[in-house]
């Protein structure tokens, strides 16, 4: 059974949305300073992060100018007793290997060619090294939230996968830079932190800037984006052009696809909150900050979309495949599939089949439409669609618990029906007739 959604429509009456515009791009120290601004107190996020068993660092913020506007910077410094053999360097080389035209910061990875992960491993100059395994082992150990813990691990899991692939090694092979994997910690670690502080329930970001030029690298001159940064926004939309530099960090790009919901223009929203993190550098054409707007999602009147309506027709196939393709289509990503009996040509009986679908599940359904029917063609047009806001409650009955799907039109409800699949499983383990389950859940859904 798909699942109801609409474009802006939050799983379980859920509102509170964060929007990232990331119109000067992304990165971890950047979304830390957005959290701040937006009211997350800094001695808060400290108190959480001393609940992981990292030392060696502590965390600072100050308000910065940028290009006439106003952010929060955040700072995860590390004394120069804990960069061991790197002290000679400045402190940000330090935190990173990496570093771009707008002052972002990159965790310092390494991918080992052979040998296996050791708890720490050491790198053959002497310098201290972090893997996924131990960071693994230093969020689960922690007494931090259970969410928290879940997306900071998803988000080094995306970070660490994109370094072996690009320097095509495992997983268990790439490793940070001791000083690199507490910078890459905290801000990942504090990044989660942060949207529970916040109380968000979803996180929309704009298409991301990649920004152009090349960046120094410890193994040499890359172009922008970095191809760690590339592998990780794989499906994602970005566009090029804008400022000279890198836009997205590596971090910044794990943390925005791991952490967001989807991409696009902002939703609806009654704002609360503005807030602006800061990056590193401050140039003189445009402000490098991350804005990000906390608001609850405003109801629309009806919700707008567009979607790919494809049209075939067909006198040549078997029918017991059409029940087949539409289960196909359906696991395709299609919204809706519908068969018509058509006359076709010579007189001859035929379908007309009809899918629709979102425009990024377009390739799927074709495809499945070629691999399981006789067709040789079909046709498609873009079409925009209204739809009411919709939701899922659930009630308690005295057959179990039952969800209600809730149709909304300007804020109220205008239609709830109790889910097929919860009344039928009711009514088969209680022995009664369906309809008496959907009468009894409907009942105790007004009654609420």
């Amino acid at each position: 059974m798909k699942r109801i959604a609409s474009p802006y429509g939050l799983p379980g009456g859920a509102r509170r949305v964060l929007y990232l515009d990331c119109f000067s791009g992304i990165s971890g120290d950047m979304f830390l300073g957005l959290s701040v601004d937006l009211g997350v107190p800094l001695a808060s996020l400290k108190r959480q992060l001393a609940k992981l068993d990292l030392k060696g660092y502590s965390l600072a913020s100050q308000r910065v100018l940028r290009s006439g506007l106003w952010g929060t910077q955040v700072e995860v410094r590390i004394p120069s007793a804990a960069r061991g053999s790197r002290a000679g360097h400045s402190h940000r080389e330090s935190r990173a290997h990496l570093e771009n035209e707008t002052g972002h910061t990159h965790a310092a990875f390494h991918a080992h060619s052979g040998g296996h992960e050791a708890h720490p491993h050491t790198h053959p100059r002497g310098e201290r090294h972090r893997g996924l395994r131990e960071i693994r082992k230093i969020v689960e150990s922690s007494k931090l939230p259970d969410r928290v813990r879940t997306r900071a691990l998803g988000v080094f899991e995306t970070l660490v996968q994109a370094e072996a692939k690009v320097h095509r090694v495992p997983v268990q092979k790439v490793h940070l830079h001791e000083v690199g994997a507490v910078d890459a910690i905290v801000d990942i670690v504090g990044a989660c932190i942060c949207l529970e502080e916040l109380k968000v329930d979803r996180v929309i970001a704009s298409p991301l800037p990649t920004g152009s030029g090349m960046i120094h690298c410890e193994h040499g001159i890359f172009p922008v984006p970095a191809p760690a940064t590339v592998e990780i926004l794989k499906g994602k939309p970005v566009y090029g052009g804008g400022w000279e530099g890198e836009m997205v960090t590596p971090t910044g790009a794990a943390l925005v696809t791991t952490l967001a919901d989807e991409f696009g223009p902002m939703p609806p929203l009654r704002i609360a909150k503005v807030g602006y993190g800061a990056g590193t550098r401050d140039p003189r054409d445009h402000p490098n900050l991350l804005r990000g707007f906390l608001g609850d999602l405003d109801e629309p009147a009806a919700l707008l979309e567009k979607v790919t309506v494809i049209q075939t027709t067909i006198d040549d196939l078997n029918p017991q495949v059409y029940g087949h393709l539409m289960d196909r289509l359906f696991s395709a990503g299609a919204l809706e599939v519908f068969f018509t009996a058509i006359q076709m040509k010579k007189n001859r009986p035929g379908t007309l089949v009809t899918v629709i679908v979102h425009d990024d599940r377009f390739d799927e359904a074709a495809t499945q439409i070629f691999r399981e029917t006789t067709t040789i063609g079909f046709r498609y047009q873009r079409m925009d669609r209204v739809e009411l806001g919709r939701e899922i409650r659930k009630v308690k009955t005295r057959f179990g618990p039952v969800r209600i799907k809730v149709s909304l039109f300007q804020g109220a409800i205008v239609q709830a029906t109790p889910e097929y699949e919860d009344c039928r499983a009711a009514a088969l383990k209680a022995g009664v007739a369906l309809r008496e389950v959907q009468r009894v859940a409907s009942q105790e859904f007004h009654k609420s």
